[in-house]
């Protein structure tokens, strides 16, 4: 049975986020790009929402000199659609801007999208916990709140500071000032909610063979490393094969991952593979490449 606190929290946290900006100036610069939701069309442009900033915005149709460069435009951005506009006039006394949509490429949209999306995410966690134990905010608490932790730094380095979320919590503390009980709960729901980093490591190794079942005995080989790294070693090109073994950014004994040692674990163990199993292959290990992913 759900908690009825709760629902009232999710309510008014609901409510508060049709209204709140996700930044501490209330308005773009000229030539930000923002997040925009087109809402509806006229003779004269086209009105947007813009998500991060809860406010409307304009895009005139200034270039547009003929009913057909009006009908090119509106096929270029749909109603109800998202998209990445350019902030292009803001008087903030008037609280008016226009935008238009600039020529980036899907990739470059995608991009840009995603930062937005995992900015809204972290932005999220820190007002939804600030509104759990202050249940009675304001909107006003709730800037006040972010202008002291999370506006602390600007938006684009917000990620930066977060990937040492789950290495260096406490570089993340001190960064977003949550020296609090309120500041425990938003590390603990941001380590939840985003990816722990691991370290991707690629095996390639160089297999020759001089046997008349030369196929075979490399194909058993590879079944064999397969069973013992539980990782599936594919063709790369002949003579090279290849495995991906991802490990943990701490051991099971809360040790650092440490290359040198992995390192050493696959050299021992491919050369002990070699000695019980196969007689008749030359194997080198060609490569042993280490990359630190962070999946946010």
């Amino acid at each position: 049975m759900s908690n009825p606190n709760n629902d009232i929290d999710n309510s008014k946290f609901k409510n508060l986020m049709k209204t709140l900006r996700y930044y501490e100036k209330k308005l773009p610069s000229v030539d930000d790009y923002v997040l925009a939701t087109i809402t509806n069309y006229t003779d004269a442009g086209i009105f947007c929402y813009l998500d991060e900033y809860k406010i409307e915005a304009f895009m005139s149709f200034k270039d547009a000199s003929s009913s057909r460069k009006l009908r090119v435009i509106r096929k270029e951005v749909h109603k109800n659609k998202k998209y990445i506009l350019t902030a292009i006039k803001v008087d903030a006394e008037k609280n008016f801007i226009d935008v238009e949509k600039r020529n980036i490429d899907e990739n470059e949209q995608f991009e840009m999208m995603k930062k937005v999306n995992f900015y809204s995410k972290i932005f999220n966690i820190f007002v939804k916990t600030f509104i759990i134990n202050n249940k009675s905010c304001t909107s006003s608490d709730i800037y006040t709140f972010l202008s002291t932790t999370l506006w602390k730094h600007d938006k684009e380095q917000t990620k930066e500071i977060l990937y040492k979320l789950h290495t260096e919590s406490n570089f993340v503390v001190d960064k977003f000032n949550l020296k609090s009980e309120i500041g425990d709960k938003i590390i603990n729901e941001l380590k939840q909610n985003l990816d722990k980093p691991y370290f991707e490591n690629t095996v390639t190794l160089k297999i020759n063979s001089i046997s008349l079942n030369a196929i075979q005995d490399i194909k058993n080989f590879l079944k064999i490393c397969t069973d013992e790294f539980k990782t599936e070693f594919r063709s790369k090109s002949s003579p090279f094969y290849y495995c991906k073994i991802n490990k943990d950014y701490y051991n099971d004994d809360s040790s650092v991952f440490n290359k040198s040692i992995f390192n050493d674990y696959i050299n021992k163990t491919i050369k002990k593979l070699l000695e019980t199993n196969v007689s008749n292959l030359f194997v080198d290990i060609e490569d042993l490449e280490c990359k630190y992913i962070i999946n946010y």
